[in-house]
Parts: C-alpha cells; structure tokens; sequence
C-alpha cells in the first residue's frame, strides 16, 4: 500500500529511488534541466514562487551584454539597428534619437529642416529666383550631413558590442 500513497512532493519518491524524475517537466513541456529568465540553469533547491535573481555581473563579456531576458542579443541588436539608421537616416539624427541622445539629435533634425525651411523662404523672398541659388545650398548641406551620418553609421556597426554598449549605452557618447 506504501506504493499508492502521494508523496508530500511531488517527485520526492522517484527523485530519491535515482529515477532523476521531474515532476514538473510535463507541465513545463521541457525535460531539460530547469532555467531561470537569462538561461542559466535553475539550482535544484528552486522554488517556483521564488523569482530568480540576476547573476553578478564582475566585468564586460560578451555573453552577459548581448543576454536578454527572452534570450535575444541586447547590445548587437541595439547596434545594428543604430548603425543601420545612422547610414539611411542619419542626417535627420534618427540614430541619436534611438539611442536616447535627444540633443544632438534634435541638432541634426533643426539643422536639416531648418535649413530647407531658410532656403524656401529666402527663395521667395527674392523673387523665385533666389531659389535657383538657395535649395542647391540646402542640398549641400543636407548631403554633408548625410555623409557625416554614413559614417558615423560605420563606426556603429564596426564597433564590438563591449566598446559600443561602454561608450554609447553606458557613457551616452554623443558625437562619432
């Protein structure tokens, strides 16, 4: 009758007779070891109502930057995407907006649209004619800042995912 009775665990009895039974592995879908949310395995003293808490992090490496926790790359994805919109939209300043720098790139945007704005109204002012010498200006300079966003697009994506998460996401570098 002993073999009928609940045990005050669940997988008490089997765990202790070797089988290396989980009882929660049907209800979890996994018959792996247990993990907590960064990937780490659980300890086998873990409690489900008890959150697990983070692992001390001593030093930069790559694995501990780029984990999330739903197991995604934090910092290579942040990068990416930084670097990509520096390359395509890099003279509105939507990098720097993306990367939480609202100064420069409310800079860069107020130095693009206002420069359109300038060359449109001067233009009119001066007859129309002044257009033919304004909006190629406006142009250039929309095309150094374009260039200036090119390449601080390369220097994002070329950067390792320590220097970047250090001087971008950490000390908030504003300028290349």
């Amino acid at each position: 009758m002993d073999a009928l009775r609940l045990p005050d665990e669940p997988g008490a009895d089997r765990a202790a007779a070797g089988h290396g039974f989980d009882a929660d592995a049907w209800t979890t879908g996994t018959l792996g070891p247990r993990l907590d949310a960064w990937g780490e395995p659980l300890p086998t003293e873990w409690h489900p109502r008890v959150a697990p808490e983070r692992p001390a992090q001593t030093a930069l490496d790559r694995t501990a930057l780029n984990r999330t926790p739903l197991g995604r790359t934090g910092v290579a994805q942040k990068r990416l995407v930084a670097g990509l919109l520096a390359i395509f939209l890099g003279a509105l300043g939507a990098h720097k907006f993306y990367l939480g720098l609202g100064t420069p790139g409310l800079l860069l945007l107020g130095l693009n649209v206002g420069t359109w704005v300038m060359a449109f109204v001067l233009g009119v002012l001066l007859f129309i004619v002044g257009l033919a010498l304004t909006l190629p200006l406006a142009a250039l300079l929309t095309g150094a800042l374009g260039l200036f966003g090119l390449v601080e697009g390369l220097i994002l994506l070329t950067r390792s995912d320590e220097v970047f998460a250090r001087d971008y996401l950490t000390g908030h570098r504003a300028w290349l």
